[in-house]
């Protein structure tokens, strides 16, 4: 297991997809940015950091986290078909769990990687823009947040990975994503946020719950719960997949 996620990530060391992943992340915190300076000089007064970066998280859980780390999953799998490596790892003795576990963990290191960047540009930003309370304590709390999202979005690629095993190709599981982007976007402004596993991210990484307190219908939990069942139920489908079909 320990060679396997090695190699998985000496791979990715190697890749551009990764590089570009990396500049996509920082993507949210600059044109958040940009939007809170500009709103700023409309009104004459300074941004306060806490709320810049709860939007920026915003962002990153409505659009950046389900496209872009979907992408990437995507090409973690993908490219396995690809270079036909599939053929030559399983003509040797390596329990095709095992590699589906590593590369799970490889995507995992990657979007703390991923958001951890736009964690550390959001500050980057917050201190050039000069916006007001950047202390100690709202540091934290906006770690929390992010890590909050970054921990729920986890289960939610499970799903994207049986669709790349399935399909094998990047056209499906990019489908796939703009689908459940689609219907974020209508739910979100609904009072069923949330029974839609895929606005756990909204929920749990941003105070946007607040505007749903009295409206919405159920728990923030609900999704949260769903979110891990999606994930748990989409892993062993991909255990099964693995074992009962020829996938070279």
């Amino acid at each position: 297991m320990i060679v396997l996620i090695k190699t998985e990530l000496l791979k990715l060391k190697r890749s551009y997809m990764f590089l570009m992943c990396i500049i996509g992340s920082i993507c949210a915190p600059f044109l958040n940015w940009f939007v809170f300076i500009n709103s700023g000089n409309s009104e004459g007064i300074k941004a306060q950091f806490l709320e810049y970066m709860i939007q920026t998280n915003l962002f990153i859980s409505m659009i950046i986290g389900i496209l872009l780390y979907g992408l990437f999953t995507t090409y973690i799998f993908e490219r396995e078909f690809t270079d036909n490596m599939y053929k030559h790892v399983f003509t040797i003795p390596i329990s095709k769990s095992d590699l589906l576990i590593s590369k799970i963990i490889v995507v995992m290191i990657a979007l703390l990687i991923l958001t951890i960047t736009s964690y550390c540009f959001g500050i980057i930003f917050s201190l050039l823009g000069g916006f007001l309370n950047i202390n100690m304590a709202n540091i934290i709390n906006s770690l929390i947040f992010y890590l909050k999202s970054y921990l729920i979005f986890i289960p939610l690629m499970i799903p994207i990975i049986l669709v790349t095993l399935i399909f094998r190709g990047f056209v499906a599981p990019i489908a796939f994503s703009i689908i459940v982007e689609i219907i974020l976007f209508i739910v979100c402004q609904s009072k069923y946020i949330a029974f839609y596993p895929w606005s756990a991210p909204i929920l749990l990484g941003t105070n946007i719950k607040k505007n749903f307190e009295f409206a919405m219908i159920g728990n923030s939990s609900y999704n949260m719960i769903s979110a891990v069942v999606i994930g748990i139920i989409s892993f062993i489908a991909c255990l099964i997949y693995l074992n009962k079909k020829e996938i070279v």
